[in-house]
């Protein structure tokens, strides 16, 4: 498994769900991640200081690594990266990863790279929003969260605490939460009160934002409302669904307010979705409108969702997506 970033840790977690199912893997990226979490990834001491070559998708010269992939059976390419060994691959599995901006806005130019590679393709998308955009042979596989480290806090405030920690606030609609927010304090017709902060997360131990999230009743994860434009198409693309936040606030028995724009995909969910400005205000007034028994169950309920999609569970559905693709992971 090789990635460059690996962005919220997702690629250490996905590495752990494939160990789980009893694969021999190694994991390998080139940056070490700045919210500094306990168990992560190592750098390869061959792709430290690693150039992106070209992007759409990313491409990482690293012929240094050539044996390494020449050994294994399979490669797992993380977060629409592939790393140019000059190893063979026509023979092996490939299994390619998407989550994020480069596949979202340029998916036509990494499906048909992929797809080049080797004629045995896996694509995993971590958002139901990727679904359907032209990948041969995907599957649906949302972030992994490891419920055995992230405990819940079941016990409710006095008075509702709602909390909001954007690692970017631009992509996370913070603008829109704010604005709203701070309207609400003053609307009468709600029932209870907001004891509401937003924070930035830019550089926030990982450690320390859970233990900020596990203080809160209620995590509003993005409210993303704007759509961006497609590279070299004419059509609109909406910014993107829920993500490791929304997870991880879910495993420490929060509620979590966040986007979802494509059904179907996360059926039982028990995440209160909002589109738009309207639905995002009916949300946060139904929640302030819930006793402290319906707070509780709604809390439980948002950590079993967790619990379903723990590192285990998501290596048996790895494990048979592999087998069912007949990638020689048995």
């Amino acid at each position: 498994m090789l990635t460059y970033n690996d962005w919220a840790n997702t690629g250490w977690r996905f590495y752990r769900a494939i160990q789980s199912a009893g694969h021999d893997i190694e994991y390998y990226k080139c940056v070490p991640h700045r919210f500094e979490y306990p168990d992560q990834g190592e750098q390869h001491p061959s792709l430290k200081d690693k150039k992106i070559k070209k992007m759409y998708p990313i491409v990482i010269k690293a012929t240094e690594i050539k044996s390494l992939v020449e050994k294994a059976s399979a490669v797992y390419f993380m977060a629409s990266t592939f790393f140019d060994t000059g190893a063979k691959l026509s023979g092996k599995t490939i299994i390619a990863q998407h989550g994020g901006y480069t596949y979202r806005n340029h998916p036509d130019k990494v499906n048909s790279f992929f797809e080049s590679l080797s004629g045995n393709l896996i694509n995993i998308q971590q958002s139901p929003d990727l679904m359907g955009l032209g990948a041969k042979n995907e599957h649906y596989i949302p972030f992994p969260v490891d419920t055995d480290f992230i405990r819940p806090n079941f016990k409710t405030n006095k008075i509702l605490k709602i909390g909001h920690f954007p690692s970017n606030p631009a992509t996370k609609g913070t603008r829109h939460i704010v604005r709203t927010m701070n309207r609400l304090h003053f609307v009468d017709n709600y029932v209870g009160k907001i004891d509401w902060e937003d924070k930035k997360s830019h550089y926030l131990k990982w450690t320390d934002n859970l233990k900020r999230m596990s203080k809160c009743d209620v995590i509003i994860e993005k409210m993303q409302f704007e759509l961006s434009i497609r590279s070299g198409k004419k059509d609109k693309v909406l910014s993107g669904e829920w993500g490791n936040t929304a997870m991880e606030a879910a495993a420490l028995g929060c509620i979590v307010i966040t986007n979802s724009y494509k059904s179907g995909y996360n059926e039982g969910c028990p995440f209160l979705i909002a589109n738009n400005q309207k639905t995002f205000e009916t949300q946060v007034g139904h929640v302030l409108s819930m006793n402290r028994k319906e707070i509780l169950k709604l809390k439980h309920k948002h950590r079993e969702w967790a619990e379903s999609h723990n590192i285990k569970s998501t290596g048996e559905r790895l494990q048979k997506i592999f087998h069912d693709s007949n990638a020689g992971l048995q």
